[in-house]
């Protein structure tokens, strides 16, 4: 049976074999998916854009972390929230780990390495999570919850795993909400 014979008796099988489908469909779903302009990765500006990005790759996720370590300002998806922070707690688990497995003698530097990659991370830590809450529609005082025992704690992990609100796109900077 000839390729133009099948494309006229199963319509389906002859765009399935010829690519035709696959084509079609990947394009509408990769439109479908891409962020939006002003977040795409690599143009200028993008890791600082105080809208948020779906589904970020964890490379995205720590690169907005560094870039934007000192601004509370925009909003931080989920996945940028949660990808940053396991890496984060990796590398504090690494360290942690690593310090355990060496001699005593040898221990301090490790600690001295530790410390400073706490002190070093609190104030971008505490961005994202301003940032994060942002998205759920919060300002970001509301991290203060989690020094309420108990429940603040309990709180501030629900807010951290809902979906985004549109109320939080109030927090975006104005020149980028015209776009």
């Amino acid at each position: 049976m000839a390729f133009e014979e099948l494309k006229k008796s199963a319509p389906h099988m002859a765009n399935v074999l010829g690519g035709i489908f696959l084509v079609e469909h990947l394009d509408a779903a990769a439109g479908a998916l891409a962020p939006p302009e002003s977040a795409v990765v690599g143009e200028p500006g993008s890791q600082r854009a105080s809208r948020p990005i779906r589904g970020a790759s964890p490379r995205v996720a720590v690169v907005r972390f560094v870039m934007n370590a000192v601004t509370a300002d925009g909003r931080a998806s989920r996945s940028e929230f949660w990808l940053a922070r396991v890496i984060w707690g990796l590398v504090c688990v690494a360290l942690w780990a690593a310090v355990g497995a060496v001699p005593d003698d040898a221990r301090s530097p490790l600690m001295i390495a530790l410390v400073v990659w706490l002190i070093v991370t609190a104030i971008p830590n505490i961005t994202l999570q301003a940032r994060r809450l942002h998205d759920t529609g919060r300002s970001g005082w509301f991290m203060l919850v989690q020094l309420v025992p108990i429940v603040g704690p309990i709180t501030l992990l629900v807010w951290n795993v809902q979906d985004s609100e549109r109320s939080g796109a109030e927090f975006d900077h104005p020149d980028e909400a015209r776009r």
